[in-house]
């Protein structure tokens, strides 16, 4: 937990961000490539076969330490899907965060569960 200095506030500092794969369709598209990079650089990459009907937590990456836009390519038969999310500042655990970088955080954390 980080104490915010201007607010006396303690709020959970997020371990890593977590890359979930959602399939709403009532079949599973076979074996999917997905590859994840952080402002043009290749974080993560692996094949996968999102099951039907399913929301799987594939993997966790370490927290950025530089902001960037986050890009996810899933590639496979029938499928070709990117989503970015930008990541406007580093994440630290060392240094206080002010209301709008917890909000940013949170936001992110939410979009990167569906």
């Amino acid at each position: 937990m980080l104490t915010n200095s201007s607010h006396s506030k303690s709020f959970p500092v997020p371990d890593g961000i977590e890359l979930w794969v959602v399939n709403d369709t009532p079949q599973s598209p076979g074996l999917c490539h997905l590859a994840v990079s952080l402002a043009g650089r290749e974080l993560w990459a692996d094949a996968i076969t999102p099951p039907a009907l399913s929301r799987t937590l594939i993997h966790t990456l370490p927290l950025p330490e530089t902001p960037g836009l986050l890009t996810l390519h899933l590639t496979g038969p029938g499928v070709d899907i990117t989503n970015d999310y930008p990541l406007p500042h580093p994440f630290s655990r060392d240094a206080p965060m002010g209301l709008r970088a917890r909000l940013q955080t949170k936001a992110l954390q939410w979009l990167l569960r569906w």
